[in-house]
Parts: C-alpha cells; structure tokens; sequence
C-alpha cells in the first residue's frame, strides 16, 4: 500500500519503519519499540526549591568568600541540609 503510493507519485512518503510492508499495523513491534523507549529514557530528578532560610545561609558565605572551600561546602550543606552537589552547583550559577 505505501509503496504503491510512493511509485504514484508520492516520493515525499517514506515507508514507515513500524508498518509492515503490506500496510498492517504489527502490535508487537510496536510494543517492543516502547519498552526500549522507556529503557532508554532517565528518570528526571526532581528540582531543588531553595527556601529563604537556606539562601540567607547561602548567601553569608558568599559575602564573606566566593570561592568556597570542601570544607565550607561540607559546613553549608549541613547548615542548610542541603546536598553538596546542590550547592556547588548554586555556586556555580552565582
């Protein structure tokens, strides 16, 4: 069916890899392709929402040094309860 279309003049029509060539819908396929869609995809991480509190913590560390030591992370992260890489990362994009 598709490729009679595409011989009738339709050459922008590209056979679709899903289809078999008779035009049949095959739902194993389908399904198949699906799971290796979800296999291949990550879980997004949820977003980190800084409260006020820790961004005033934050933020008094930044006014005296902006070039945090490990240690000062380390102290940080246990002030605001936040993780190092969250941190570091607000650090960076300050």
């Amino acid at each position: 069916m598709m490729l009679n279309m595409m011989q009738a003049g339709f050459p922008f029509l590209q056979p679709n890899p899903f289809l078999p060539m008779d035009g049949f819908f095959n739902p194993l396929l389908a399904q198949q392709m699906v799971a290796l869609q979800a296999a291949a995809s990550p879980a997004k991480r949820a977003r980190t929402r800084i409260t006020d509190d820790q961004l005033k913590v934050l933020r008094q560390y930044f006014d005296i040094n902006n070039s945090p030591t490990e240690a000062q992370i380390r102290e940080m992260s246990l002030k605001t309860q936040l993780p190092e890489k969250v941190i570091k990362h607000w650090w960076s994009s300050s």
